[in-house]
């Protein structure tokens, strides 16, 4: 799969940034080097899910941060159900990791 293959690069210190000398080092075509680029970029994002009180009166819940955009919003839902239900709005942050 790609963005395994994407991680276990980026845990070896390869960057989006690396694209040519990827081309060179694993002989990809232009296509597989785009593609396992954009995969790099998100290695090093992670996300999270935001619920607001609509009312302003409570304070806002954070989710444990993941790594797809999707989890984030899935968890927001969850939490937003259990604590806030109706009157609640969920948001996606982001966060680049440091290196």
């Amino acid at each position: 799969m790609l963005s395994d293959s994407a991680a276990a690069l980026y845990d070896g210190g390869w960057r989006a940034e690396d694209r040519e000398q990827l081309i060179e080092e694993y002989q990809l075509t232009e296509d597989e080097a785009d593609a396992l680029c954009r995969e790099l970029a998100r290695c090093g994002t992670q996300f999270y899910g935001l619920v607001i009180d609509g009312l302003h009166a409570l304070p806002t819940k954070l989710t444990k941060r993941y790594d797809t955009y999707q989890e984030a919003h899935e968890a927001a839902e969850r939490l937003c159900k259990k604590t806030y239900g109706a009157r609640g709005t969920i948001e996606v942050g982001m966060v680049e990791m440091e290196e």
